[in-house]
């Protein structure tokens, strides 16, 4: 059976005894105070003694448990004192202060293909939008696509696909119809100058209406540059008398891209705030291509030999519009009109048959 005191390795040297008794109890089991060594050793040095007990060595254990917690807590003392430090330290508040004015007519402009205009700043909620005008519905003239629900707003953000979305099924609907593949029967043939012989109709493709408003291009809607589709719709008996190089009004307006054998197109804002967001400034892709603000294609506008229908192929005229320099965060109300001069006696930016009006917003 162990004891439960623990033993003790005495040298030859030591006795026991009292604290009143100087004599020699002999061997046995005495509490620590009688435990001394004899006056007369003859060496005091301590290094080779073994002198062990039960309860200097439960006074060890103490005094490191002891040091153990007392670290642990500096530990864990200097952990919260860093953390609410890291926590509440605040960077200064920093006062910048404009010490030069800049002036932005001295910095020239550099536009890329993905670059849009804007005075709106980044972190500001862009208000509902709602059309500010209102267009009749109609079945024949100028018409323009995407027209979603009847509605004349065009409005998107360009970082959100799904916004726009709806635009891009849209003009995806009635590109199908001048599908290239579609047109390689017989039905159809190539009018140049000439009406289409009978039974046939005029061969009208989207490789007519320019290599960046397409499908694969998302029309242009993701770049902030949207793509417009124009449709001209009339009557087999309407009488269409384009504008000749004497009309130099109407020249001026359509420039180079004025014909006398095709119904000329123009696109602008509405108002003069309109005209200012529409940006009219150069425009250049990020391969150095240099195109105006606003794209026609085809850039002569709709062929008058494209007139009457008459067969059930019949592509209807139209021209795609590629707008570059809208800004965004404004609304922007564009009128395009169809120019003729038997069009409304010569005025048909009067009339809502040969004119219409949409607006964009892009955020």
């Amino acid at each position: 059976m162990e004891s439960k005191y623990d033993r003790v390795d005495v040298p030859d040297n030591l006795y026991l005894h009292s604290d009143d008794e100087p004599n020699d109890f002999g061997t046995g089991v005495y509490p620590i105070s009688v435990i001394s060594r004899k006056s007369n050793l003859k060496s005091d040095t301590v290094k080779h003694v073994k002198v062990a007990c039960f309860r200097m060595r439960r006074k060890s254990r103490c005094f490191l448990m002891i040091g153990g917690v007392i670290f642990l807590i500096i530990v864990i003392l200097l952990i919260v004192v860093a953390s609410n430090h890291n926590g509440n330290d605040k960077a200064p508040a920093i006062s910048i202060t404009v010490i030069e004015e800049i002036k932005l007519k001295d910095i020239p402009r550099v536009r890329t293909s993905t670059y849009v205009a804007s005075n709106h700043k980044g972190n500001d909620k862009a208000p509902a939008i709602v059309p500010t005008i209102k267009e009749e519905t109609k079945l024949k003239g100028l018409l323009f696509e995407p027209n979603v629900d009847g509605s004349p707003l065009i409005h998107y953000s360009i970082k959100d696909m799904n916004t726009y979305h709806k635009y891009l099924n849209q003009l995806d609907f009635y590109m199908y119809d001048y599908s290239a593949v579609h047109q390689q029967t017989s039905d159809y043939m190539n009018c140049v100058n000439k009406s289409a012989s009978d039974g046939k109709a005029c061969r009208l493709t989207s490789h007519d209406f320019g290599s960046h408003c397409t499908h694969t291009n998302v029309y242009g809607y993701q770049e902030g540059r949207p793509c417009i589709l124009l449709m001209l719709k009339l009557d087999n008996d309407t009488n269409i008398e384009p504008f000749t190089s004497k009309d130099t009004e109407i020249t001026k307006r359509l420039k180079d891209r004025w014909s006398d054998d095709h119904v000329g197109i123009t696109c602008d804002g509405e108002t003069a705030i309109d005209r200012e967001h529409m940006g009219h400034e150069e425009f250049w892709y990020e391969n150095g291509v240099q195109e105006t603000d606003i794209m026609y294609s085809p850039p002569t506008g709709f062929p008058v030999w494209f007139y009457p229908k008459m067969n059930p192929h019949y592509k209807v005229p139209a021209v795609m519009v590629h707008f570059n320099t809208i800004r965004s965060y404004h609304l922007v109300t564009i009128k395009c009109v169809a120019w003729a001069k038997s069009f409304n006696n010569g005025k048909p930016q009067d009339s809502e048959m040969y004119s219409v009006r949409f607006q964009i917003y892009m955020e």
